[in-house]
């Protein structure tokens, strides 16, 4: 490590954070972008610090990828955004199920 390094540190009070909360559906942890930052994998938490981002997910292999999406968040909010990877030759139906606070995702393979 190089202890010679400078850089910037900037404090956000809890109050007037930004936050969001990446998922994503059909595959468990797929890749997060932020502004075109590569954040990590979902699931995943971002603090920022602008009002408005866009959220895109990466390219994996055999599934569709969801499309970019862009977000306003306020200050004191937690903004959920969630993405849903597609598996081509299925017909996936918005079968949202929330029971003991779990997501069921139902696909039903097309006819």
């Amino acid at each position: 490590m190089d202890s010679s390094a400078t850089g910037q540190l900037q404090v956000i009070p809890l109050e007037e954070a930004r936050i969001l909360e990446i998922y994503t559906v059909g595959v468990e942890d797929g890749p997060i972008y932020v502004d075109n930052v590569f954040q990590g994998n979902a699931p995943l938490t971002v603090i920022v610090v602008d009002r408005v981002h866009t959220v895109s997910f990466g390219d994996v292999e055999g599934w569709t990828t969801p499309d970019p999406r862009t977000v306003t968040v306020t200050a004191g909010e937690t903004l959920q955004v969630t993405g849903t990877y597609l598996q081509p030759g299925l017909n996936w139906l918005p079968y949202i199920l929330l029971a003991a606070e779990a997501i069921v995702l139902v696909a039903a393979i097309a006819s």
